[in-house]
């Protein structure tokens, strides 16, 4: 049985304790942070002399397995980009040749309008109108009197070269795709002969900037030059152009 006594001395110890007990705190930390240190030194004494402990041979073999799985997922993303871009560059190959089996689509001329229109058929069946971009050809007309200098002559050429050909058209971006009568504005080829600048260079048709200026205004405006320098066509044989 703990006498009075005790029990008096042990509530001044504890009552001490708790008003300055957490003086010896800093102490114990200090403490602490010495044994770390001296187990700290003591590992890398043994890494260094060769003798590792089951614990570090665990940690080691962490590390090792980490850096396999950071290299396996290197690679994996590597070959992943590099799908990506096989992708990329299939889908862009696949842009380009539909782009060129558009401007390489085959069409069979089957009238002749006038020296600067045509009607073609394309594969399905369809008949389309199309006026030939950056030219100009003298205009015919039921009434005889009506008909432009020169456009009978433009029109049988034209018939000539074009009617019954297989011809590619091209369409260009800054004429936009149709005119206001619904035509598609396109040049014409014919084995690979661009007919727009022939018309021009014969003298059947004169060059002709409808609103903005177009791929080939350079070449047509200098094969125009050329035509009416020389009386080709309609410069040599009309009054007035």
């Amino acid at each position: 049985m703990t006498s009075p006594t005790n029990k008096k001395t042990k509530a001044r110890f504890f009552a001490h304790f708790l008003k300055n007990g957490f003086s010896f705190v800093p102490i114990i930390f200090l403490w602490v942070c010495l044994i770390g240190m001296i187990l700290g030194f003591s590992n890398l004494v043994k890494e260094k002399s060769g003798t590792i402990t089951q614990p570090d041979q665990q940690y080691a073999s962490y590390i090792e397995e980490t850096n396999k799985e950071l290299a396996q997922e290197t690679k994996n993303f590597e070959n992943t980009e590099t799908k990506l871009n096989q992708v990329e560059k299939n889908d862009t190959t696949e842009i380009e040749n539909t782009e060129t089996i558009q401007q390489t689509k085959k069409y069979v001329v089957t009238k002749v309008i006038d020296g600067d229109t045509i009607k073609v058929k394309n594969d399905e069946g369809i008949i389309q109108t199309i006026r030939l971009i950056g030219i100009d050809a003298p205009e015919m007309s039921k009434n005889k009197t009506k008909t432009e200098c020169y456009a009978l002559e433009s029109k049988k050429f034209l018939e000539k070269v074009l009617t019954g050909e297989i011809v590619t058209l091209e369409e260009d971006l800054t004429q936009g795709n149709t005119d206001k009568y619904q035509r598609l504005l396109r040049y014409v080829y014919v084995d690979g002969e661009l007919i727009n600048l022939t018309l021009i260079q014969k003298g059947f048709a004169r060059e002709y900037t409808y609103d903005a200026p177009y791929k080939f205004q350079f070449e047509f405006i200098e094969a125009e030059k050329s035509a009416k320098k020389n009386n080709l066509g309609l410069w040599g044989e009309c009054k007035k152009i």
